[in-house]
């Protein structure tokens, strides 16, 4: 037996697996109008950040890629256009399922716990699925030349940590910028923040000669913030 073959099987029963998750909380109930009122609104600020998300690494991901085509040919160019599509797609169900979980989840939590949990659970489900699934598919396909490798950041000391820190402090849900930033690393079981050059030495290794035979990888650097390996 080819074992080989075992790595896209994998990654294609995974991907499946994610959408019977998102199937999963499409079909859980929304419940009032006015839950899909605001599930609405939200939906629509996340698809205007998206637009403009996209817009802008359509346009760095083609800067790149014709750098990639002269520095290093036009098949290490297409790995890298082929890994920015499956990471946007994976991007987009992410976001699109979340926005589906969340007025679910609430409508839920009226019934207790045990009726929210499987809801947010399967959604966070479906964007690991997708990640992990299209990574290892890219990271079969195009090897050796091409290593594909996830990186799943959590809470990191950036500046935009700083400032919603010190707007939850204004809004008064907080005592101070202090406590609220200590509230954000209440779930982290390192006890703070990661550090956001530390987090690119660990993306550099990736990319180094040192971890040459790391491929299709998924590395939480999240100081064991998540749950799960979804």
């Amino acid at each position: 037996m080819n074992w080989v073959i075992l790595a896209p099987i994998a990654a294609v029963i995974s991907i499946l697996f994610g959408g019977w998750l998102f199937v999963r909380v499409q079909r859980a109930p929304l419940g009032s109008a006015r839950t899909a009122e605001v599930t609405a609104a939200i939906a629509e600020g996340a698809n205007a950040y998206l637009r403009v998300l996209y817009i802008a690494l359509v346009v760095i991901a083609a800067i790149l890629a014709i750098l990639l085509i002269f520095l290093f040919g036009w098949q290490m160019a297409l790995a890298f256009v082929f890994g920015a599509t499956c990471s946007a797609v994976a991007g987009y169900f992410g976001m699109l399922v979340a926005l589906m979980a969340n007025g679910r989840s609430a409508t839920a939590a009226k019934e207790g716990l045990s009726k929210a949990f499987p809801i947010a659970f399967n959604a966070g489900g479906v964007m690991g699925m997708a990640v992990v699934g299209l990574a290892k598919t890219l990271a079969t396909e195009w090897a050796p030349e091409v290593r594909a490798n996830v990186v799943m950041p959590g809470s990191h000391a950036t500046e935009r940590i700083e400032k919603l820190a010190a707007s939850a402090h204004e809004r008064g849900d907080f005592d101070s910028v202090e406590a609220a930033r200590e509230a954000f690393v209440a779930g982290v079981p390192a006890g703070r923040m990661g550090d956001p050059a530390r987090f690119g030495q660990v993306v550099a290794f990736l990319s180094g000669a040192p971890a040459s035979y790391v491929n299709g990888a998924a590395l939480m650097v999240d100081g064991g913030e998540a749950g799960s390996i979804l």
